[in-house]
Formats: structure tokens, sequence, C-alpha cells
């Protein structure tokens, strides 16, 4: 994965409780999500897989996956609660890949 820079500006100098981490024009099947108040972490949200790091989170009788990519105070696992919030903020964001598309991509594998 490509690292790409960007700066983060907000009135108070403090960054907001949850943001999106994308790449602009690239076509991904998971989308990143960087929590910015404490405990901070990075987390991505993934089709639904087998995969052992994966947390299923269910939102509006869905089930999504999400991993923990980065752990960035050292905190451990994050609380449910902590994930279900973040799917339900990415949810109301209205940004790409919609959640839509990221459950929808476990079918076309």
């Amino acid at each position: 994965m490509d690292i790409t820079s960007s700066i983060l500006k907000s009135p108070s100098n403090k960054l907001p409780r949850w943001m999106v981490a994308t790449v602009p024009n690239t076509k991904s099947k998971s989308a990143f999500v960087l929590k910015g108040t404490y405990p901070a972490y990075l987390f991505e949200i993934i089709p639904p897989s087998d995969d052992e790091n994966c947390i299923e989170v269910e939102y509006k009788r869905k089930k999504y996956c999400v991993t923990v990519k980065l752990d960035i105070d050292e905190a451990g696992e994050p609380p449910h609660s902590y994930l279900v919030e973040m799917i339900g903020w990415y949810a109301s964001q209205k940004v790409k890949p919609f959640l839509s598309k990221i459950l929808a991509s476990s079918d076309e594998d």
C-alpha cells in the first residue's frame, strides 16, 4: 500500500473522533477509518471472511468484518461499542466504497 500524506485541519487543533483514511481515485474493496481520539486506532472494514484477525460486527442486521490495522496508543483490543459506532459513522458519511459495495465484494471472490 502506498502511503500518501495529508494535512488535517480542525479549528481546535484536535483530531476528530472518526476520519476516513483513503487514497483518492483508487478502487478498493475495503475502507480505512482512523479513530483520532484516545485510544486511537486505524481500522479496516473488509468483506466478511474467515480471517482470524477479523472482528465480526453486526450493524442494521448485516455482518461486517473489521480488522485493527494499527493500535496507535497500544490500548489492546478495542471495545465492541467502538466498532459498532464506527460502522454507523462510516455509513452516515456516504463515502466510497459504500458498505454495500464492501459486502458485495465478498460475493465476487
